[in-house]
């Protein structure tokens, strides 16, 4: 994978340390919150959203629009320390997946991650979701975009939708 880092000086974000972050202690990490996600999006408070995603919306897009797998993008707002971009590729995801944060030293451990699992379709850049992406992201229209974690974070957030609605392919 690439990355694109722009560290950002003096920052007080705690996801931007030298070490991993604990989820689990804030309150989507909460076990009454991950169940309550779960059950909205699959049904069942045990099955984990993302792999409900990835077998019924991503599999089901290639095999219906016959788009070759390596052909699909996936913008991943939000990092979550590699977690996401991991389990795609896992599943058998192989196009392109763009992963962006504002945590360029969170970014750097999921590279880290992704590369020593040798999952070379991954490509990370430092993005500020309050701003304006451009051509940040590569150019070209996303067939998937998964944000977690992320949304809340955005001061105005109809400019932050209508920024990824527009990256969002038909």
């Amino acid at each position: 994978g690439s990355m694109a880092l722009e560290a950002k000086p003096d920052s007080d974000n705690p996801w931007n340390s030298d070490k991993s972050y604990d989820y689990s202690v804030l309150w989507f990490g909460a076990n009454q919150c991950i169940e309550s996600i779960n059950r909205t999006i699959t049904g069942d408070p045990q099955q984990h959203w993302l792999q409900y995603v990835i077998r019924n919306y991503i599999n089901v897009h290639a095999h219906k629009t016959g788009k070759s797998p390596e052909r699909l993008r996936c913008l991943l707002l939000g990092t979550y320390e590699g977690y996401m971009a991991g389990e795609l590729c896992a599943k058998g995801f192989r196009g392109e997946i763009v992963a962006t944060d504002i945590a360029d030293r969170s970014l750097a451990r999921a590279k880290q991650m992704t590369d020593a699992l040798g999952y070379a379709n991954v490509k990370y850049v430092v993005h500020d979701l309050n701003e304006p992406a451009g051509a940040k992201f590569g150019g070209g229209e996303f067939d998937f975009i998964i944000a977690e974690g992320v949304l809340h974070h955005i001061k105005k957030i109809e400019p932050c939708l209508q920024m990824v609605c527009g990256l969002l392919a038909p």
